[in-house]
């Protein structure tokens, strides 16, 4: 009796032991089957609801650093327009600037 029950223990948590290590591995979609009601079947349901919520939560994750990447490419290139209109601005005032100087100084003007 003994004997059989040592085996039962051990080889639950071996079950559960496995599900760690494949989940330590990055491996979140296996799941334990739950063979009785008492303690380690309540242990293998337990476990198998945190797998799934950690599944859950690193899709979210996933799904948000998607969503964040998307919006710093957007920024980058507006960004990146606001500086080409910046740069264009800037180059067509001063070139008028530069023409209304010249016009100022020229002997023509003068005579005006």
């Amino acid at each position: 009796m003994i004997l059989l029950y040592s085996r039962y223990i051990v080889s639950n948590i071996g079950r559960v032991n496995e599900m760690a290590r494949m989940m330590s591995a990055g491996d979140f979609t296996g799941l334990i089957e739950v063979k009785s009601t008492d303690e380690f079947g309540q242990m293998a349901h337990n476990f198998n609801t945190m797998t799934e919520s950690l599944k859950t939560m690193l899709s979210r994750v996933a799904g948000h650093t998607h969503h964040v990447a998307s919006t710093s490419e957007e920024l980058t290139a507006s960004a990146e327009q606001t500086s080409k209109a910046t740069e264009a601005n800037r180059t067509s005032h001063s070139g008028s600037r530069g023409q209304a100087s010249m016009e100022e100084a020229s002997p023509l003007s003068q005579m005006r």
